[in-house]
């Protein structure tokens, strides 16, 4: 039992004397580190912890200096003042007020087809070729009938000069001499007819290649190679290319919106930096089963390049303004309260909300809510919001 209370009273005494060392220590000159160092070797862990705790806050006691917030980079603009116009936009497509329709002139099979659907002809051009052999041989018979005839006509003209040398000799009576100048009519005639079916068998013969009677571009064939066609069958539909209308259809909403003489700016889809202007000729009803509508019909010359059949787009223009007051498109922002800008406010933007008009892929005009005095926003005003600092910079 004794030895047990030794042992306590030791591990009793082992917690004790550093501290009293420590303090001796500190009272005796001696210096701080050695005795923080002896006693923090004797410390149990968790009571060191807390100890390099309370230093490390000791070492943080400066505040460190905090850097200065900048703005977000934007660019500005003013608004100006352009001319704008309400547009209604439709896709229709382009005819021609031509159509006409190359029929066979002849009878053949179709041997050989030069054209197809959307080629571009030249008046006189070859279309199509048909079996010319019964021409042919019609020319062959004509040129021999004629032959004929003349033969036949030599022969009476001779005949009628005889008996005139012997009329006048009073050896041929008055009747023979006039039947002989009869049958030399008859016979001349006769080559005036073998002469015109010549020409006849002749233009059949041509008739086999079918040509284009117009400029245009053909919009249809109507036959394949190998067909019998006879005269009068449709072979080739053509569109003359040279003046065009475009058929623009508008709900039936539209009308009273759309009238003859509005101004009308064309362009291809594939072309939209060709624009060609025009305006409504004329406005055409369609009845359906299920709707109604429309048709805006815009006559114009073609510009080079435009065929009959393609897609168009018409911009129909209801009404201009040369003031209007207009921003980039990038300046106006969609947000919780409607459609808004933001202006420049010395090192910061409001937002301003704006009741907007006409617009293109370039501006959009700004009906109300904003001066033109005021600087808006243009780039970076998507990340913008009321009171925000920015930094305004040159636009490179």
């Amino acid at each position: 039992m004794k030895l047990e209370g030794t042992r306590a009273q030791g591990r009793e005494g082992m917690w004790k004397r550093p501290r009293v060392h420590a303090i001796a220590g500190t009272d005796s000159g001696s210096t701080r580190g050695p005795a923080l160092s002896h006693w923090c070797a004797l410390v149990p862990p968790r009571p060191r912890v807390l100890v390099f705790l309370a230093l490390a806050l000791a070492a943080c006691g400066k505040e460190e200096a905090k850097p200065t917030a900048r703005g977000m980079p934007i660019t500005v603009s003013v608004p100006m003042l352009r001319e704008v116009a309400d547009i209604e936009r439709s896709v229709g497509v382009l005819t021609s007020p031509e159509l006409p329709l190359v029929k066979s002139e002849t009878t053949g099979r179709v041997i050989q087809l030069l054209v197809d659907a959307g080629s571009e002809v030249r008046v006189g051009q070859v279309l199509a070729r048909l079996d010319d052999e019964v021409q042919g041989l019609g020319l062959k018979s004509a040129q021999a009938t004629l032959k004929r005839a003349q033969v036949q006509q030599e022969n009476a003209d001779k005949q009628y000069a005889r008996l005139s040398d012997l009329r006048s000799s009073g050896a041929v009576a008055q009747g023979a001499l006039d039947d002989a100048r009869a049958a030399a009519e008859a016979a001349a005639a006769q080559v005036r007819e073998a002469r015109v079916a010549l020409e006849q068998a002749r233009w059949a013969q041509r008739m086999t290649a079918i040509v284009a009677p117009i400029a245009g571009v053909v919009q249809q064939r109507r036959v394949a190679v190998g067909d019998l066609v006879r005269v009068g069958d449709p072979v080739i539909e053509l569109a003359a290319a040279s003046a065009l209308r475009a058929v623009l259809p508008f709900p039936e909403t539209f009308l009273g919106r759309i009238q003859v003489g509005q101004k009308v700016r064309l362009m291809l889809p594939e072309q939209p930096q060709q624009v060609v202007a025009g305006e409504v000729n004329e406005l055409r009803p369609i009845v359906g089963r299920d709707n109604r509508a429309i048709e805006a019909i815009v006559a114009f010359a073609n510009p080079g390049g435009w065929k009959p059949g393609a897609s168009v787009v018409g911009e129909v223009v209801i009404a201009a303004r040369s003031d209007a007051l207009t921003v980039p498109v990038e300046s106006l922002v969609i947000r919780p309260a409607g459609q808004v800008v933001y202006v420049l406010a010395g090192d910061i933007v409001r937002a301003a909300p704006v009741q907007v008009g006409a617009r293109n892929a370039s501006y959009v005009e700004i009906l109300a809510g904003l001066d033109a005095a005021q600087q808006v926003a243009v780039k970076g005003a998507g990340f913008l919001t009321d009171g925000a600092k920015v930094e305004v910079r040159k636009e490179q």
